[in-house]
């Protein structure tokens, strides 16, 4: 199935014209018809002379007359035509621009920090280099050198992002997303953190569990007040406190928020709406992705994670594939991050946005990332602020 609720608009068929040469030619052929009777008449001596008008009068009266009552009846219909067809195409342009907007709608990222197993260089990651291969093996995260609690990541992740916090705890309040199971602890122990981390507590709102749920959570987030910025913290690793991890280990935490008032006070990117669909309808959704969300086309890096080799062929193929309009292939760097991460699953969605969005702010250009989530490949494109600025004027 496919989560955008949209599909392509098919054009207006072509308005049928008012094809004149017949029509004239009808004028030739009635007229033909009053040279044709008047000889015929007086050739057979049914009339004399001159007298022959009067008998066909009636008869040239009703052709001439129901010419001209056909000719406007058929001028009508071409305005009729005329009039749906710009009906039409007024009506699908706006819907197009309405659906465009939908699909550009972006969540502003204030902050982003997460930790990977230190085997990973994020360096060559974001240089594109020949990195070791780790595809299949469950990466331990290693950062802090000791087994680590739930405590210890929620100390270390709002460490990674307290400048950003300060700065906009002024201005926001700040509600909590856990990217997991819903459970009673985990809340009351970020609260204990974020109370020894100096920030006051007033400022931090509601919890929420949403497992997997991306497209969910830039819904919710969309839907939010002004003033409320996202704090999204996933965490996958494996010890007696946190679930048991058969993948690769990491912690991510990121600030999201609708608004861009104050984000210049802070360096970070843009997140456009995510995309996802079956796998077998890859090549007829991403016309929609491309249609509605064209700058994903300006995208010079695309990240795969959680996909078999064959898929990630596939898919660049129908990436590059242009459309009947274009003339030029989509050119682009495949990055396939199963071989630096390791064994990735659904929760590596988190992590792979995470170095999306570094890698991005790093080089300040646009990135795509394409990730399977169970039978769903979502589609994610990422962006600098500055960028972002750009293509807005």
């Amino acid at each position: 199935c496919m989560s955008w609720p949209i599909r392509i608009i098919s054009p207006a068929g072509p308005v049928p014209k008012i094809k004149w040469k017949t029509w004239r030619l009808s004028v030739l052929l009635i007229l033909f018809f009053i040279i044709f009777s008047g000889w015929f008449l007086r050739g057979m001596k049914i009339v004399d002379g001159d007298n022959f008008i009067k008998p066909i009068l009636p008869w040239v009266i009703a052709a001439i007359g129901g010419y001209l009552i056909a000719l406007s009846i058929r001028v009508y219909y071409y305005g009729v035509c005329l009039s749906v067809y710009d009906s039409y195409e007024n009506d699908a342009q706006s819907l197009r621009e309405q659906w465009k907007e939908w699909a550009s709608e972006s969540v502003y990222i204030a902050a982003n920090h997460f930790f990977m197993p230190s085997r990973v260089s994020l360096s060559e990651i974001i240089s594109g280099k020949t990195i070791d291969v780790a595809n299949g093996q469950a990466l331990k995260l290693d950062v802090l050198d000791k087994d680590f609690t739930e405590e210890d990541l929620f100390n270390e992740l709002l460490s990674s992002v307290r400048a950003e916090i300060k700065k906009l705890s002024s201005s926001y309040v700040f509600d909590v997303i856990f990217t997991c199971e819903e459970n009673h602890t985990s809340f009351p122990l970020f609260r204990e953190c974020w109370r020894s981390m100096g920030v006051d507590e007033c400022v931090l709102g509601n919890c929420y569990f949403f497992k997997y749920d991306h497209e969910y959570i830039f819904q919710h987030v969309l839907n939010a007040k002004v003033n409320r910025i996202y704090i999204v913290v996933s965490i996958r690793v494996d010890s007696h406190q946190l679930s048991f991890a058969d993948t690769t280990e990491f912690a991510s935490i990121l600030l999201m928020t609708k608004n861009n008032l104050d984000l210049d006070k802070v360096n970070g990117c843009v997140a456009m709406r995510p995309m996802s669909c079956i796998k077998n309808t890859i090549e007829d959704e991403f016309i929609l992705l491309r249609t509605y969300q064209p700058e994903v086309l300006n995208t010079k890096r695309v990240f795969f994670s959680a996909l078999e080799q064959q898929d990630i062929v596939l898919i660049s193929d129908v990436l590059r594939k242009p459309l009947s309009a274009e003339k030029k292939l989509w050119e682009f760097d495949v990055n396939d991050l199963n071989m630096v991460l390791g064994k990735l699953s659904d929760e590596h969605f988190w992590l792979v946005f995470a170095l999306s969005l570094h890698f991005s702010e790093i080089r300040k250009e646009p990135s795509l990332m394409i990730h399977r989530g169970g039978e769903q490949v979502v589609f994610n494109m990422v962006k600098p602020f500055d960028f972002h600025k750009e293509s807005v004027n």
